[in-house]
């Protein structure tokens, strides 16, 4: 009875964390700073399943929480090493990630991908649609708490042998690329790659 009570007296977010973590003691639950240790800032978000599947799970989609981004990226796969950039902003800041990013306005999933190969100084020959996923990423944003990150993943090779235009001399000087590197797939980890890149490694490993 006393666990009844908590369940459907509890606000949304706790009822979610006893959810996730029926383990847990419920007379521990009593406070929202514990929602805050389960999804951390730049986490991911462990037993996903677990949340979706129940029925209260449309509480979690309807309660306003959920910031939503979408990305186009890039794999591209050298001896076992993916092409990878390191990540300058929030969540995933410091995180090896594939080339890519958000997709603008009035801009095709190819244009936007070209886009941000071109940052690296490179120009992608797509040959594949690996599929498109979305991740859950524990992420304070203005009102938000939670980041979920769609991507769609596309095979791709680069040609980083492309002459760079000079500038005429009215012109400004091109845009400083990005660097990159080959990041051997084995190393990679939920400490070090943002789940998209872990998602390719995944996928090319089986």
């Amino acid at each position: 009875m006393y666990k009844s009570y908590l369940f459907h007296c509890s606000p949304p977010k706790l009822r979610i964390y006893v959810l996730l973590y029926p383990e847990i003691p419920y007379h521990t639950m009593n406070s929202l700073p514990n929602f805050d240790k389960i999804f951390p800032k730049g986490s991911h978000l462990e037993r996903k399943h677990a949340i979706l599947n129940v029925t209260t799970s449309q509480e979690v989609r309807t309660m306003g929480n959920w910031h939503r981004s979408f990305g186009v990226y890039g794999v591209a796969e050298d001896n076992g090493k993916l092409l990878m950039i390191q990540c300058e902003n929030d969540p995933y800041k410091q995180k090896w990630d594939l080339p890519g990013g958000k997709l603008n306005d009035d801009e095709t999933l190819m244009d936007c991908l070209k886009r941000n190969v071109a940052e690296i100084g490179g120009k992608p020959d797509i040959t594949a649609n690996l599929g498109v996923y979305d991740f859950l990423v524990g992420y304070p944003f203005l009102d938000k708490r939670i980041l979920q990150h769609i991507t769609a993943l596309f095979y791709m090779s680069v040609d980083f042998s492309a002459e760079k235009a000079v500038p005429l001399i009215f012109q400004s000087e091109p845009t400083k690329t990005r660097a990159y590197q080959w990041v051997p797939m084995d190393l990679l980890t939920d400490k070090n790659a943002t789940p998209a890149a872990l998602k390719a490694a995944e996928i090319l490993q089986k």
